[in-house]
């Protein structure tokens, strides 16, 4: 997972626009269902500046596949805090593949209810970071917005606190640093859609499709939260 931060590093001073994020949802008639958070850097594997930071970490031998899963039940009980049942629940899948191209890192989470998906974006870097040795906050928190989801019978709803004043005045380089950067979010319902309402949002039967620049979501240009209704 050191490989992880290198990345992140890497992608702050070499490049811009390196990773896409894809939260997907797949919601029950229930309230529960499946949550999956994807950041795709597969597009890295393409910079040169990475590929020799891997050959010198590795001594100059090819670069090394990566395909491995990280589980929540490992963390410790300081991290589950009083959250063990969550945490026992959610997996991590990190995959490098130079040959392919691809790098992804996708947490998986089966919830009982769709705040559940709240508290995993707050706390998501203690799955990606475990064993790494590294505080890199990489959850969602949309630089210390928090994203919130809240469902209740045939509709779900999705909304982003505002940023923190000191946050904004620090956001300029990162927003800089997220070039052509996009952050979707994918809902796969269990009804027909009724409405939704959320701007700029494409569907079809009873699946929702949102998509924004990050780094308008950073600069509060825009943002991906609503309500969808469906049957």
């Amino acid at each position: 997972m050191r490989l992880f931060t290198s990345c992140l590093l890497l992608l702050l001073f070499c490049c811009t626009g390196c990773l896409d994020i894809l939260e997907n949802i797949v919601l029950n008639k229930d309230g529960s269902g499946q949550y999956t958070y994807t950041i795709d850097m597969s597009a890295i594997l393409k910079e040169p500046a990475y590929k020799s930071m891997l050959m010198g970490e590795n001594k100059g031998e090819p670069i090394k596949d990566i395909d491995t899963i990280i589980y929540g039940k490992n963390l410790s009980a300081a991290d589950k805090g009083n959250q063990t049942a969550l945490w026992n629940k959610v997996d991590c899948h990190v995959i490098q593949n130079e040959k392919k191209a691809i790098y992804t890192i996708t947490v998986n989470m089966p919830f009982d209810k769709v705040e559940d998906i709240n508290y995993l974006l707050l706390n998501m870097n203690k799955i990606i970071n475990i064993g790494s040795g590294d505080n890199t906050n990489t959850s969602n928190d949309m630089g210390n917005a928090v994203v919130t989801y809240k469902f209740k019978k045939n509709e779900i709803n999705r909304t982003t606190s505002d940023l923190p004043a000191n946050v904004k005045e620090g956001l300029a380089m990162a927003k800089m640093m997220m070039g052509e950067a996009t952050y979707r979010v994918i809902y796969q319902l269990p009804g027909k859609i009724k409405k939704a309402d959320i701007p700029g949002a494409t569907t079809d039967q009873k699946t929702v499709k949102t998509s924004s620049p990050y780094a308008d979501l950073l600069d509060e240009k825009k943002n991906l939260d609503g309500t969808i209704k469906f049957k």
